[in-house]
C-alpha cells in the first residue's frame, strides 16, 4: 500500500477547524440572562403579557425541571433585547433541550422546537432559532412565554441566546446539516453497510471479524438516527436510552472486531467487553426515567468509550509493529476520525454543547478506511490470481509434451497387457479346467469312500447288533424256559386260591346267617332295656310318693308334739308317740331316698346299656350288610380265579411253543454274525483302497490349486498394468 499522505491529511483538518472557527466568528450570539417563571399545567391564557406570573416558581438557565402530571408546564420572562442588537433583525435561540416548546411574544405565536400536537417529537440534538417580529419590541424588551412539554422525568434547558441574522443561516445550514443530515445520511450508510457485511457473515460463517464490524456499524445507525430524528418511534426516555446504550454497544463490537481482525482475540477479552455490555445494559436500564441520573450514566459512560478507543489505537500499533498488512492504513485512519471523536468526548466530559457533534464523521472514516482495506485486499488478490493463472499457463503448456509422450507409453502398455492378460487367461482357462475335473474325481471317491465308510460302519453296527441279538435270544430262550416253570407254579398257586376261596365263600354264607341272628337277638335285648328303663321310671315315681308320704307324716309328728306341749302332763304320753313317729318318718325318707340313688344309677346303667345295644344293632346291620355284599365279591373273585387258571393252562402251553422257536431263532443268528464277520472284513480292504485313491486325487488339486494361484498373480499384474494405462489415458484425455 502507497504511503499515507500525512501531510495533506494535517493541512485538511487544521484549515476545516480554522474555516469553523472564523464562520463562528462571523456571528453574534449573546445568552439570554434573565429569571424565569415556572408553572406546572397547560392554560392558554399563560401566553397573555398582561397576566400575573408572581405565584409562579422561579428557576435559572441552565436547569433541569421535574415532571408533573402530564408534563405539560410553561416558562415566562420579561426580556430585555441586548443594545449589540440595535439596528438588526433579533432571533431568538432554544439551544439544546429534551423539551418541546410553543414560543409565544407578547402573546403572539412566532415558533415551535419541536412538536407537542398532536404527537410528542422532539430532536434531543435540534437548536432552533425563531426571528422576534420588530412591532412586538417596545423599549427594547419582550414579554415571551414558552409552552413546554416533555416525554421524561426531567425537562432539561442549557441556555437561551440572542442571535443574529449571520448565526440563524449558519444554524439552518450548517449546523442543520452538521446536525441532522449529515447524521440521517450516517445512519442509512451505516445500516446498509451493517447489513451488507451481515449477509457476507451469513455466505462465510468463519469470517466473525465481519459479523462484529456489521453489529459495530448496525448499532451505530440507531444513534445517529436518534441524533437526527425529531420523530419519536419509542418513548422518549427509552428511545434516548437504547439509542446510546447503542453507542456503548457500538464501541464494543468495534474493539472484538480489531482483536479478530488482527487474529489477537482472546476470550479474556470476549469476557471484559460482554461483561462491560451487561453492567451499561442494567444500569441504563435502571436510570431510563430519571433524566439527571441518565446524564451522569451517560457522562460515565465515555469512560470505557474513551477505553475502547485506547484499545483499538493500541491493538493496530501492536499490529504495525508486526508488519502485518494494511495496519499502517488503517491507523492513519483511525488518527484522522479520532480527531472528530475526540472533539465529542472533550465537549461531553465538560458538558457543553458544541456547535455540531462529529463523532459520527469517525465512524463514518473508520467504515471507509475499512472499504478501502478491503477493496486493495481485493485487486491484490486479483493480481496475485493473475500471476498464479500465468505460472499455470506455462505449467500446462508443458505438461501437454509430457502428457503426449505418457499417451504414446499408455497405449502400448496397455497392448502389451492385454497381450498378457489373453495368455494368462487361455492357461487360467486350462487349469481351471484340470482343477475342476480333479475336484470332481475327487469328490466321487470322497463319495465312494464315504460310502464305504459308512457301510462299513453299518456292517460293523449289524454284527453288533446280531451278537447282542444271539444274546438277547439265548437269554430270551433261558426266561422262557423259567417263566414255563413259574407258570406251572403259577397255575397250582390259582388252584390252590380258588379253593380257598370257595371256603371263604362258605364261610361268608354262614356269617351272613349269624349276623342276621345276632341282630335280631341284640334287637329283642333293646325292647327288653326299654322296658326295664321304663319300669326304673315308674319306680322312682312310687319312690317320690313314699318321700312325700314321710314328710307330710313328719309335719303330723311335728304337729303332735306342739299339742302334747300345750296338753302339758296329760300330753306325755301323746308326744313320746308323736317322737317314734317323726323317727320312723325320718327312717322311711331316709330309705326312700336311698332307693330313689339305687333306683337312678340302673336307670342311668339301663340308658348307656341301651345306647350301646343300639349301637351294637346297627353295626350288626351294616356287618350283615358287607357280609352279603362280601359274599357276592368273593363268588366273583372265584369265577375269575376260575378263569386265570384256564388262562395259565393255556400260557404254559404257549410257552413251551415260543421255548422251541427261540432255539431255531438262536441257531439262525450265529449263522447270520459268521456272514457279518467276512462281509465287514471286505469292505474293510475296500476303504483301504479308496482312502490311497483319494490321497492321489488331493495331491492333483493341491498342484492345480498352486497353478491357480499363480496365473491368478499373472491376470491381476496384467489387469493392474492395464488399468494403470487406461487411466494415464483418461488423464491425458482430460
Amino acid at each position: 500500500m502507497k504511503k499515507l499522505p500525512v501531510k495533506k491529511i494535517i493541512f485538511l483538518l487544521f484549515f476545516s477547524v480554522i474555516t469553523l472557527a472564523l464562520i463562528s466568528a462571523a456571528t453574534l450570539q449573546i445568552p439570554v440572562q434573565a429569571e424565569w417563571k415556572y408553572q406546572d399545567g397547560d392554560n392558554e391564557f399563560w401566553a397573555d403579557p398582561d397576566m400575573s406570573d408572581s405565584m409562579w416558581k422561579t428557576i435559572e438557565l441552565p436547569a433541569a425541571v421535574k415532571m408533573e402530571g402530564n408534563g405539560m408546564f410553561w416558562l415566562r420572562s420579561e426580556l430585555t433585547i441586548p443594545p449589540e442588537f440595535k439596528g438588526k433583525k433579533v432571533y431568538f435561540e432554544t439551544g439544546r433541550s429534551s423539551c418541546a416548546m410553543d414560543i409565544y411574544v407578547n402573546g403572539i405565536l412566532i415558533g415551535q422546537h419541536g412538536c407537542i400536537e398532536p404527537k410528542l417529537n422532539i430532536s434531543y440534538e435540534g437548536n432552533s432559532i425563531l426571528l422576534i417580529p420588530e412591532k412586538e419590541i417596545h423599549n427594547n424588551r419582550i414579554k415571551i412565554a414558552l409552552r413546554c412539554k416533555c416525554g421524561s422525568s426531567h425537562g432539561t434547558f442549557n441556555q437561551f441566546y440572542w442571535s443574529d441574522i449571520n448565526r440563524r443561516y449558519l444554524v439552518e445550514t450548517l449546523q442543520r446539516f452538521l446536525n441532522i443530515t449529515a447524521y440521517y445520511m450516517f445512519a442509512a450508510i451505516c445500516l446498509f453497510l451493517g447489513v451488507y457485511f451481515l449477509f457476507r457473515f451469513f455466505s462465510d460463517r468463519t469470517n466473525r471479524a465481519g459479523l462484529y464490524f456489521a453489529f459495530t456499524l448496525i448499532t451505530i445507525s440507531f444513534y445517529f438516527f436518534d441524533i437526527a430524528s425529531e420523530l419519536l418511534i419509542l418513548p422518549i426516555y427509552l428511545q434516548r436510552s437504547l439509542a446510546r446504550l447503542s453507542f456503548i454497544f457500538s464501541m464494543g463490537f468495534l474493539v472484538l472486531f480489531m482483536g479478530e481482525y488482527f487474529h489477537c482475540q482472546t476470550k479474556l477479552l470476549k469476557i471484559i467487553v460482554y461483561s462491560i455490555l451487561a453492567i451499561m445494559s442494567v444500569a441504563y436500564a435502571v436510570c431510563m426515567r430519571n433524566d439527571v441520573i441518565h446524564e451522569i450514566l451517560f457522562t460515565l459512560s465515555l469512560i470505557p468509550v474513551f477505553a475502547a478507543v485506547v484499545f483499538v489505537f493500541v491493538f493496530d500499533i501492536k499490529a504495525v509493529i508486526r508488519k502485518q498488512p494494511n495496519s499502517k492504513f488503517i491507523l492513519g485512519g483511525l488518527l484522522f476520525a479520532l480527531t472528530f471523536a475526540t472533539h465529542d468526548i472533550i465537549y461531553q466530559a465538560m458538558m457543553a454543547v458544541p456547535f455540531a457533534w462529529l463523532q459520527g464523521f469517525s465512524f463514518f472514516i473508520i467504515d471507509l478506511t475499512m472499504f478501502i482495506v478491503v477493496s486493495v485486499e481485493s485487486a491484490q488478490n486479483k493480481r496475485k490470481l493473475k500471476v498464479i493463472m500465468d505460472e499455470t499457463s506455462s505449467q500446462r503448456d508443458r505438461l501437454n509434451t509430457i502428457v503426449s509422450n505418457a499417451e504414446k507409453l499408455s497405449l502400448e502398455t496397455i497392448t502389451i497387457a492385454k497381450t498378457l492378460e489373453d495368455s494368462v487367461s487361455n492357461v487360467a482357462q486350462s487349469a481351471a479346467r484340470s482343477a475342476c475335473e480333479a475336484q470332481r474325481i475327487g469328490g466321487l471317491i470322497a463319495k465312494q469312500n464315504d460310502a464305504v465308510k459308512n457301510t462299513s460302519e453299518a456292517v460293523g453296527s449289524l454284527v453288533e447288533s446280531l451278537e447282542r441279538v444271539n444274546t438277547e435270544l439265548q437269554s430270551e430262550n433261558t426266561t422262557i424256559e423259567n417263566t414255563a416253570q413259574e407258570t406251572n407254579l403259577m397255575v397250582t398257586g390259582v388252584g390252590q386260591v380258588a379253593d380257598g376261596i370257595d371256603s371263604a365263600v362258605n364261610f361268608a354264607k354262614s356269617l351272613d346267617s349269624m349276623t342276621y341272628t345276632s341282630s335280631n337277638d341284640v334287637s329283642v335285648l333293646v325292647g327288653n332295656m326299654e322296658d326295664i328303663k321304663n319300669f326304673s321310671t315308674e319306680i322312682l315315681g312310687v319312690v317320690q310318693v313314699v318321700t312325700d308320704f314321710a314328710e307330710q307324716t313328719n309335719m303330723l309328728a311335728m304337729n303332735a308334739s306342739i299339742e302334747a306341749a300345750h296338753a302339758g302332763t296329760s300330753g306325755q304320753g301323746f308326744s313320746v308317740i308323736a317322737h317314734e313317729i317323726k323317727n320312723l318318718a325320718a327312717a322311711s325318707r331316709n330309705q326312700a331316698d336311698k332307693i330313689k340313688t339305687i333306683v337312678t344309677e340302673i336307670n342311668k346303667s339301663i340308658s348307656e346299656g341301651f345306647n350301646l345295644s343300639v349301637r351294637v344293632r346297627d353295626t350288626l346291620k351294616q356287618v350283615s350288610t358287607g357280609a352279603a355284599s362280601t359274599n357276592q365279591s368273593v363268588s366273583e373273585s372265584a369265577q375269575s380265579m376260575e378263569r386265570q387258571k384256564q388262562a395259565g393252562e393255556r400260557i404254559v402251553k404257549a410257552t413251551q411253543e415260543m421255548t422251541n422257536s427261540a432255539a431255531k431263532v438262536k441257531q439262525e443268528a450265529e449263522n447270520q454274525f459268521s456272514y457279518s464277520q467276512q462281509v465287514s472284513s471286505n469292505i474293510t480292504k475296500l476303504a483301504e483302497t479308496a482312502e490311497e485313491a483319494n490321497k492321489a486325487v488331493s495331491d492333483i488339486l493341491d498342484h492345480n490349486v498352486k497353478l491357480c494361484s499363480q496365473m491368478n498373480e499373472l491376470s491381476s499384474l496384467a489387469t493392474r498394468a492395464k488399468e494403470a494405462a487406461q487411466g494415464l489415458n483418461r488423464l491425458i484425455s482430460d
